[in-house]
């Protein structure tokens, strides 16, 4: 960087995987700038030994400290024409934004210490003793817009259902520990609260993933894990991983897609995570097969199940 050139400023809100998925784009930045990122969720970014410095939108006096002194750009992919009509990844869109071009989908990195992955795998081992024989995975059920009413309820149509929930816990030899914001009340789900770089230290020692498309999936790429990935209102295109995970979605679905939100959720999407029992039965065998891709398998698993 020259003297007078003045330093990024990048910042990046909304969830954990729209930030996770910023990465790959900041770290190329921030080969031939000084790059500080103001994150909503600042964790995903500590320790890279990329970026500058990291802050939580949070953090008293930005402006003063922070912005004033640099380069802002605020970049957002939902509002991408090529995003929103499934020709790009969420990565790749950030890659348009900040870099000029989209380019391949590069995975994100997330950096643990050794004392981090040290706990993940502590952990994970103690819950192995404790079930010998099961597999030990993470599971997100829930996306982050889900919440109990009377009722669970998911205006974004991304959850599963607690009938679904309790048929892959019943049907399958596996132990869960439960990723989401959200109580699981199943004897076969480890239920406890974990800082979200616990959750990355936990991915990176399970044995595999269970997520709907939420911020696991996006930890899971990252992180090398393998897994099942579930779609409802979303697409893949613009959101899976299909070397990492074998992607389900009900066939048809979404009806009405709106990425940038203009006009709210659509109800038109409701019942795209309303698998039969018959789905439900082949879940639960992919699971109990663990057929899902290898990290170094290029095949697109889409559409398995149709309605």
């Amino acid at each position: 960087m020259s003297g007078s050139e003045k330093p990024l400023i990048v910042q990046v809100d909304g969830g954990i995987g729209r930030v996770i998925c910023a990465v790959p784009a900041l770290e190329e930045l921030a080969k031939t700038r000084k790059v500080t990122v103001l994150a909503s969720h600042p964790e995903v970014l500590w320790n890279n030994p990329n970026i500058h410095k990291v802050y939580g939108l949070s953090r008293e006096y930005l402006w003063d400290d922070v912005i004033k002194h640099g380069e802002f750009r605020f970049p957002e992919p939902y509002f991408s024409h090529r995003y929103y009509n499934q020709e790009l990844h969420l990565i790749q869109s950030f890659n348009e934004l900040l870099l000029g071009e989209a380019g391949e989908i590069s995975k994100p990195s997330i950096y643990l210490t050794f004392e981090e992955l040290k706990w993940g795998r502590e952990f994970i081992d103690a819950r192995r003793q404790e079930f010998p024989g099961k597999d030990i995975a993470l599971i997100q059920a829930f996306g982050s817009a889900a919440n109990i009413q009377d009722d669970l309820v998911d205006p974004t149509h991304r959850s599963l259902t607690p009938h679904a929930i309790d048929f892959l816990c019943t049907k399958t030899d596996t132990i869960f520990i439960n990723a989401s914001h959200i109580a699981i009340n199943n004897e076969k789900v480890w239920q406890q609260e974990f800082t979200l770089r616990q959750l990355f230290s936990l991915v990176v020692s399970c044995d595999f993933i269970i997520t709907v498309d939420s911020f696991l999936q996006h930890a899971g790429a990252a992180l090398g894990k393998t897994g099942i990935s579930f779609f409802g209102g979303t697409y893949p295109e613009n959101l899976g991983y299909p070397d990492n995970f074998s992607i389900i979605r009900r066939s048809g679905y979404p009806k009405s897609y709106q990425p940038n939100r203009f006009s709210g959720f659509l109800d038109e999407n409701k019942g795209a995570m309303e698998f039969t029992e018959d789905e439900l039965e082949h879940i639960a065998g992919m699971i109990n097969k663990h057929d899902f891709p290898l990290p170094i398998v290029k095949e697109d698993k889409t559409d398995l199940i149709v309605s």
